[in-house]
């Protein structure tokens, strides 16, 4: 069982293009055997705040600490994961760290149950949730007999 270690490194503006307030994102690239993996950071800079020459944020301390606990984060993961989990780490296993996907969805309803949940919670204005549920009420009727 070989352990190839990941490197990281913070990088700007990956897909060369700004967003309508002309920033772009800082992700942290993880890379292993040839493999690359991008994770975000949630900071979006404007090109004068990036130093290409050092990877980091011009003038922000803050903001490249943050950057820097995010990779520590990352490779306390990798060291620990395999310990863990009985085998080498894969760039996959960053999964498991972000998981993008909640592990318990909500099912979808039908837009009845949709409208009884939200009407139940509305309680800041008695009189629309009165009108609303006669609304809602009216609609199950006509839903029935049909």
């Amino acid at each position: 069982m070989t352990i190839v270690k990941v490197s990281y490194k913070a990088v700007y503006n990956r897909r060369k293009q700004l967003d309508r307030n002309g920033k772009a994102s800082v992700l942290i690239e993880a890379y292993q055997n040839g493999k690359r993996r991008y994770l975000k950071t949630g900071i979006h800079l404007s090109p004068n705040e990036w130093d290409e020459r050092t990877k980091e944020v011009k003038k922000r301390p803050e903001l490249n600490r943050l950057i820097r606990n995010k990779i520590d984060e990352l490779e306390r993961f990798e060291l620990t994961f395999s310990g863990t989990h009985n085998r080498p780490f894969r760039l996959i296993d960053f999964d498991l760290v972000n998981p993008t996907k909640e592990d318990n969805p909500k099912k979808p309803g039908s837009f009845t149950a949709f409208a009884l949940e939200h009407i139940q919670r509305d309680h800041a204005n008695k009189s629309i949730g009165r009108v609303t549920f006669g609304r809602y009420n009216r609609v199950m009727k006509l839903r029935w007999s049909r």
